[in-house]
C-alpha cells in the first residue's frame, strides 16, 4: 500500500510540526506544501504549536499552561512573533530591523467590593434614596413604550407609580432590565432637572425610592444607586463580589506579569475610599508573607497561600521564572525598590526610611536610577524585603479604618534581562498601593492625621488631573494638551507607567454600605474615566539607538562611580590681616 507523504494522519502531522529540529520558517514552509497541509493551518491548535517555536527561537517567555482555556492561538502566536525582536537580533537567522511592531498603551479595569461590615463613620445617612426624575421618566418609557409627554403625564398620575416600583422592588428585576434601563443611565445622569416637573411631582405625592449603596454585580456590570445620583451602571473589565478569592484577583494580574518577562512595562493601581480593602487586594492578610514561605516549604512548590495578595504573587511568580530564562540562555536580574509618598517627601522603605530627595525632581531621579534598589536572590530574600517595607508605611487607625495606610506606597519592580552577545533589555513593574481618598469629616482625622489626609487627597487629585488630562488629549488628537505630571511626586513616579506603550490594570476598591454609597459612585466614576484613556501606539527604538543609549549610560554611572569614591569634605579655616595695621 502506497503512503501519500503529501497528506500524512493528522496525528502525524501534529507529530512533524512538534518536532524540536522542525524551527518555525520550516513548519510554515510544511503547511504550504499541499492543499491538505495548508487545511491544516486553518486549525487553531496549529497555532499553539507555531507559538512555542516562535517563543524558543526569540528567548521569549512563554507557557501554553497558562493561556487561560478560550485562548485564540492564533493571536497568540501573532503577538510572540511581533515580538520575537524584543532580545535577540536575529530570528532564525534572519536579521530583524526594529525592536518589535509599535506598542499601544492600554489600561484595563476592574472593581472589587469587599465585604460588608468593619469600622464607619458615626453619620447618618439615607439607606433609601429618592430616583431623579429623569429616571423616573426612563423607567415608566421602557415599561409602556410610550413618548417622553405621555410618560410625563403618567409619572403625576398613579400610573407611573406601579411599573417603576415594580423596577426597583426586587435586586432581580434590576439585573434583568440592566440593559435596557442602566444601560444608558451615563448619558441620562448628566441631563438636566425640570423645575416644573418637580413641582409638579411634589404635588402629585408619587415617592419611588430604591436603596442606596451596590444594586447588583453582573457580568462585569456594576450597578450603584447615591443619593443625588440616582442609578448608575458601570462596564468594567472585570467585576468582583464580595466572595471573590485571591487567586481569581490574580488571574487577571498573570498576562501582566507574563509582558514584564517579555520587556514590557506595566502598572497594578489600587484606588478607592479608605477602608475598601486596597492593601488587601495588593498584599494580603497581615502574615502573608510568612504564610507564603511556610506554603512554598510544605509543599515544596512555588505556591502562595490562599490569603497571598497581588505583591507576594508576583513576586513568586518572577523569581520562578528567573530559572526558566536562565535555562534559554537569557541572564535575568530582579530588583525591588519600595518607596512611600507623603507630601513633598518621597522614603526608601527598605532602607530606614531614608529621604530619597530634598526637592521636587530629586526622588524621581533617584528611584529611576536605582538608587533604592535591592536584588532579589530568592524567594525568601523576596519575601523578606517585602515584609520589611509593610513594617515601615504609614499606618494609624481612624474611624473609617481600623489600619489606614497614611501615604501611598510604591513597589518598584525592575527587570533586567539579556542574551549574550545582544543588549539589555529592561523592564518595570510599579504596584502602586494608593492612600484610600477619605472625608476628613467621617474619617475624624485631626492633627497629624488631618495633614496626612491632606496629602492623600492631594496626591488622588492630582492623579485625576493627569487622567483628565489624557482623556482630553485622546478626544482631540489634533491639539495636544499640557499632561500635567509634574503637580505631584506620585503622578510623576507613576508617569512611566500612565504614558508610553505600558500596559496599566487599574483596582477600584469599593464598600457595598448605603452609607458609603457616595465615595463608591465617585471610585468607580475614577475607574471609568480611567477605562476610557486611549492613547496612540508609541513605537519602539531603534536598535542602533538604544545600544547607544546603553553605552552612555554606563560611561555616566562608570563616571559617578569615580566620583562618589574620590569625593571628600574637608574644612580650610583662612585668616587674613592687614599689614598696615600690623594684623598678619
Amino acid at each position: 500500500m502506497a503512503f501519500d507523504m503529501g497528506e500524512p494522519p493528522l496525528e502525524v502531522a501534529e507529530l512533524l510540526l512538534s518536532a524540536s529540529a522542525c524551527a518555525f520558517t520550516d513548519a510554515t514552509r510544511l503547511l504550504l506544501v499541499s492543499r491538505w497541509w495548508a487545511a491544516l493551518a486553518r486549525s487553531d491548535c496549529t497555532f499553539r504549536i507555531l507559538a512555542v517555536k516562535v517563543a524558543r527561537g526569540a528567548k521569549l517567555h512563554f507557557e501554553p499552561s497558562e493561556e487561560p482555556a478560550d485562548v485564540c492561538w492564533r493571536d497568540v502566536c501573532r503577538r510572540l512573533f511581533e515580538a520575537r525582536g524584543t532580545f535577540c537580533s536575529t530570528f532564525e537567522d534572519r536579521v530583524i530591523a526594529a525592536h518589535s511592531a509599535p506598542q499601544q498603551f492600554s489600561v484595563t479595569v476592574g472593581c472589587r467590593f469587599r465585604p460588608p461590615g468593619g469600622p464607619a463613620a458615626e453619620e447618618e445617612c439615607a439607606r433609601e434614596v429618592c430616583l431623579p426624575i429623569h429616571q423616573r421618566l426612563k423607567l415608566i418609557r421602557d415599561s409602556y413604550g410610550c413618548s417622553l409627554a405621555e410618560a410625563r403625564r403618567k409619572l403625576w398620575s398613579s400610573e407611573g407609580a406601579e411599573p417603576v416600583n415594580h423596577y426597583l422592588d426586587a435586586e432581580v428585576a434590576v439585573e434583568r432590565k440592566a440593559a435596557d434601563v442602566c444601560g444608558k443611565e451615563n448619558q441620562l445622569a448628566n441631563g438636566a432637572h425640570n423645575a416644573a416637573e418637580e413641582e409638579a411631582e411634589a404635588q402629585s405625592g408619587i415617592q419611588l425610592t430604591t436603596k442606596a449603596g451596590l444594586i447588583a454585580q453582573h457580568q462585569g456590570r456594576t450597578i450603584v444607586c447615591a443619593p443625588g445620583l440616582g442609578i448608575r451602571a458601570f462596564e468594567f473589565s472585570h467585576s468582583w463580589d464580595d466572595q471573590v478569592k485571591q487567586r481569581d484577583v490574580y488571574a487577571t494580574v498573570s498576562p501582566t506579569v507574563r509582558g514584564l518577562l517579555n520587556g514590557r512595562s506595566s502598572c497594578i493601581l489600587a484606588y478607592g475610599q479608605t477602608g475598601a480593602g486596597k492593601s488587601f487586594t495588593m498584599f494580603g492578610s497581615g502574615h502573608s508573607t510568612a504564610e507564603v514561605l511556610e506554603t512554598c516549604a510544605a509543599t515544596g512548590q512555588l505556591k502562595p497561600g490562599a490569603g497571598a495578595g497581588v505583591a507576594p504573587r508576583v513576586l513568586l511568580e518572577l523569581v520562578g521564572a528567573l530559572s526558566a530564562r536562565s535555562a534559554l540562555g537569557v541572564h535575568a536580574k530582579l530588583k525591588l525598590a519600595a518607596v512611600e509618598v507623603f507630601g513633598a517627601s518621597v522614603t526608601d522603605l527598605l532602607h530606614e526610611g531614608a529621604d530619597l530627595g530634598a526637592w521636587h525632581g530629586v526622588a524621581v531621579a533617584a528611584t529611576s536610577a536605582g538608587h533604592a534598589d535591592e536584588e532579589i536572590t530568592s524567594v525568601a530574600h523576596a519575601m523578606e524585603l517585602l515584609d520589611k517595607a509593610e513594617q515601615a508605611k504609614r499606618r494609624a487607625a481612624t474611624r473609617m479604618n481600623e489600619r489606614s495606610s497614611r501615604a501611598h506606597s510604591l513597589l518598584l519592580l525592575t527587570l533586567e534581562q539579556q542574551v549574550e552577545g545582544e543588549g539589555l533589555v529592561r523592564s518595570s513593574l510599579c504596584l502602586a498601593d494608593l492612600g484610600g481618598c477619605e472625608k476628613v469629616k467621617r474619617s475624624g482625622a485631626v492633627g497629624e492625621r488631618l495633614q496626612e489626609a491632606i496629602y492623600i487627597n492631594k496626591g488622588l487629585l492630582a492623579l485625576k488631573a493627569v487622567v483628565t488630562a489624557l482623556n482630553q488629549e485622546q478626544r482631540e488628537p489634533r491639539r495636544p494638551r499640557h499632561v500635567p505630571f509634574a503637580d505631584d511626586k506620585l503622578t510623576l513616579l507613576l508617569k512611566p507607567s500612565l504614558s508610553g506603550g505600558a500596559q496599566t490594570l487599574v483596582f477600584v476598591s469599593a464598600r457595598p454600605e448605603a452609607e458609603h454609597a457616595v465615595e463608591t459612585m465617585q471610585a468607580l466614576r475614577f475607574g471609568e474615566a480611567c477605562a476610557q484613556v486611549d492613547v496612540g501606539a508609541v513605537a519602539a527604538p531603534d536598535r542602533a539607538a538604544a545600544f547607544a543609549l546603553a553605552a552612555l549610560d554606563a560611561q555616566v554611572a562608570e563616571i559617578e562611580a569615580q566620583i562618589r569614591a574620590k569625593e571628600r569634605f574637608e574644612t580650610v579655616v583662612q585668616r587674613q590681616g592687614d599689614p598696615r595695621a600690623g594684623l598678619c
